[in-house]
């Protein structure tokens, strides 16, 4: 299997973010399985106290990326709905990997980054969503995180 690197994105490569979302937005079965970025989600992009992109990358290009979110004040209405509201929380996002790179471990890779990274941040609960008819993200969710005691359909 291929080797990649695995890193935070700089703000020099922000380009390529939004190249890799429309390249993976083309190809995508249904547009309702990716939440698109907010404007939260721009404004706050490389804002490290908002949340972190850890990117995988193939020599210089940006191939796959996913986003550990960690501000509190955005997670309140999913920490309300849980009842954890005393309890940290950092939530799973943004999986992007261009359609080449697809089934060479990526998401695992970068799911298992940005787990260690929530652990590191002393985060309660490490949440992650997906879309009930994204039958692949669904599949990585209870696999890769062994989870599946919360549905909403």
């Amino acid at each position: 299997m291929k080797e990649f690197d695995y890193h935070e994105i700089p703000k020099v490569d922000e380009k390529q973010i939004y190249e890799l979302y429309d390249e993976c937005m083309k190809w995508l079965p249904s547009k309702d399985f990716f939440i698109p970025f907010s404007q939260d989600d721009l404004d706050n992009m490389f804002n490290r106290d908002f949340g972190i992109n850890i990117g995988a990358y193939d020599g210089k290009k940006l191939v796959g990326m996913a986003t550990l979110y960690f501000d509190q004040d955005e997670l309140k209405p999913m920490k309300e709905r849980l009842k954890v509201t005393n309890k940290k929380m950092c939530e799973l996002g943004n999986y992007l990997v261009a359609k080449d790179y697809r089934g060479q471990g990526i998401i695992k890779t970068l799911q298992d980054k940005l787990i260690e990274l929530g652990k590191q941040m002393k985060c309660n609960y490490v949440i992650s969503t997906a879309h009930p008819e994204n039958l692949g993200s669904v599949k990585t969710l209870l696999k890769e995180l062994k989870i599946a005691d919360t549905y909403e359909y």
